[in-house]
């Protein structure tokens, strides 16, 4: 299966940082503030998205973030 065109993955280790941040400061487990995308960050992402209502894929993306920030 192909990443989603209209929701592409997060790659830069600033994103990823940001990321892992918001997950940690909702209570999520990340193993850490890293940069990199790791089994905890896989599963505090699933958590969240289970939690949130979406899809619980552990898919890194753009519209993921977008959500932990707020929007």
């Amino acid at each position: 299966r192909t990443w989603p065109a209209d929701d592409p993955p997060i790659s830069s280790r600033k994103a990823i940082r940001e990321m892992q941040a918001l997950l940690s400061k909702r209570g999520f487990d990340t193993g850490g503030v890293d940069g990199r995308i790791g089994p905890k960050t896989r599963r505090a992402i699933r958590s969240f998205q289970k939690q949130s209502g979406m899809i619980p894929d552990a898919y890194p993306s753009a519209r993921l973030l977008d959500r932990l920030r707020g929007g």
